[in-house]
């Protein structure tokens, strides 16, 4: 009896079906479990004597959609998982830019804050003045006087405040004895806000209107950058 002739499509058709015979999973079956196969053979595990890998590994040994797909998943892991590796296991220590406000007498607060340029805040109740006659001999009577502890790094600071035609007046001298450095100093008043920079002398002077309501300041002051003393 003549064998009946078998064409080429008909040939391989018999052996996908032969192929797929030993493969239990579709592709979009197979794709959901890579990873976690991924993660498996990072882990150290023998994922091949792991009948829950079977099914998959079956899959891959003939499927070149899901074997690509394997090969680029485990080598965005390893680019990811390899910059990982490399950093401290320990953190830095955080910066301590912000330090807690340290109180240096009854009616001040001194902050440092570290930080790329140099600045502190200084908090203080303005005294109230009151107007007073001249004398023929021009004596000052001093009415509020009062020092701070030296602190390490910063510059020297005094403030003196009066009474004139106009107002309260207020002046700043930021100093050092080693360079010469020019400072912003901002003043903050209740819901007023005055800015004064720091003259060749180191002086800020600052003119507070008749109706600025007197009390606690906020003095904030902040070193300038080399470039912007030098303009």
């Amino acid at each position: 009896m003549d064998k009946k002739r078998v064409t080429t499509t008909e040939a391989a058709a018999r052996l996908a079906d032969a192929l797929s015979a030993h493969d239990s999973i579709r592709c979009n079956e197979a794709e959901p479990l890579i990873p976690a196969l991924l993660d498996a053979e990072r882990a150290g595990e023998d994922v091949a004597g792991n009948p829950a890998y079977t099914a998959l590994t079956q899959h891959l040994d003939h499927c070149e959609v899901c074997l690509n797909l394997y090969a680029q998943l485990a080598e965005d892991l390893e680019a990811v998982v390899g910059v990982l590796e490399v950093l401290p296991a320990v953190a830095p220590a955080p910066p301590l830019f912000f330090s807690p406000p340290i109180p240096k007498g009854d009616h001040v607060l001194l902050q440092v804050l570290h930080g790329i340029v140099r600045r502190f805040t200084l908090t203080f109740d303005l005294p109230r003045l009151t107007p007073t006659l001249a004398t023929l001999g021009g004596a000052q009577r001093t009415l509020y006087s009062d020092t701070l502890p030296e602190v390490a790094g910063a510059p020297l600071l005094a403030l003196t405040a009066g009474r004139g035609p106009e107002g309260v007046w207020l002046q700043v001298a930021v100093r050092e004895l080693s360079q010469k450095t020019t400072w912003q100093i901002r003043l903050d008043l209740d819901d007023q806000t005055l800015t004064a920079t720091t003259d060749s002398r180191g002086i800020a002077r600052f003119t507070l209107p008749l109706t600025a309501p007197l009390g606690e300041v906020h003095l904030h002051c902040e070193e300038l950058p080399a470039g912007t003393q030098d303009e």
